[in-house]
């Protein structure tokens, strides 16, 4: 990706799917409690039809991108950073809430940290101060076999600490980093982006680490709720993430057992 005039101390990129209210409190809550910092506000509709538009094209707090297409996440955010002028990019969900001067806090971490620590995030919690699912190790072909707990961690929830991948809902990366070596591979549609993203940067000696201090609520769910779709797409993300990563002929035989296991799954739920 070509290098831009840095304007910014951080470009905040927010990707929305009809959750206009949502992303209103997402927004309110970065311009309430942001101090002592330069930053912008990217906010990258994909194709609401909730009276989203209407709404935030009136807010000229924000730069306000509207898809015609739903383009998923990780093209959203791609499209998100192309507009983007700040030194350190900020993915935020759009269901998050942040409790206190967390960006300023990323930026303050990150130009301490050394410049192989590519990414960082911090110990969400949820709306009862629960610490929630922040950072994963990378997956295993065999991890789709046992349970998605193989991939998630979340343990004593305190400090500093490098990680395999933050979690996309809050993931605060360099620019310098996504101009060498990019951000999302988009054909994920939804979900893996972030962890290939990180997988890739790992293979350069590049890391990502969870962090004290930010006070982010991560509203879990809200954006996206559970159901078959949402698993098949976690799937098909799965899937493209380890043909990446398999010999072809292995992988064939290992989509295949996948693909199996998931249709017995739902032939028992039915």
């Amino acid at each position: 990706m070509d290098k831009k005039e840095i304007k910014y101390d951080v470009s905040v990129i927010i990707v929305t799917y009809n959750t206009v209210t949502l992303t209103s409190d997402c927004i309110k809550s970065i311009i309430h409690n942001t101090k002592d910092i330069s930053f912008e506000i990217i906010l990258v509709d994909n194709a609401s039809t909730d009276g989203s538009r209407e709404y935030f094209t009136r807010d000229k707090r924000i730069k306000y991108i509207y898809n015609d297409v739903n383009a998923g996440f990780g093209t959203a955010n791609n499209i998100g950073y192309k507009y983007s002028s700040g030194k350190y990019i900020f993915l935020l969900n759009s269901d998050t809430i942040l409790k206190n001067n967390a960006i300023k806090m990323f930026y303050d971490k990150m130009e301490s940290l050394p410049k192989d620590v590519a990414c960082c995030g911090t110990w969400l919690i949820d709306a009862d101060g629960n610490h929630i699912h922040s950072y994963g190790i990378f997956p295993k072909w065999y991890d789709v076999f046992i349970s998605d707990k193989a991939t998630t961690q979340n343990d004593d929830c305190r400090g500093d600490k490098r990680v395999d991948y933050i979690t996309g809902a809050d993931l605060f990366v360099r620019r310098s980093v996504i101009e060498k070596y990019g951000m999302f591979d988009e054909n994920f549609f939804m979900y893996y982006e972030e962890t290939d993203m990180q997988e890739r940067y790992r293979r350069q000696n590049i890391y990502s680490m969870i962090i004290d201090g930010p006070l982010i609520i991560h509203l879990e769910g809200k954006s996206a709720k559970p159901s078959i779709r949402k698993g098949n797409m976690m799937l098909e993300s799965r899937i493209y993430y380890f043909k990446k990563r398999m010999d072809p002929l292995i992988f064939r035989l290992w989509k295949y057992a996948v693909i199996l296991k998931r249709r017995l799954h739902l032939l028992f739920i039915k």
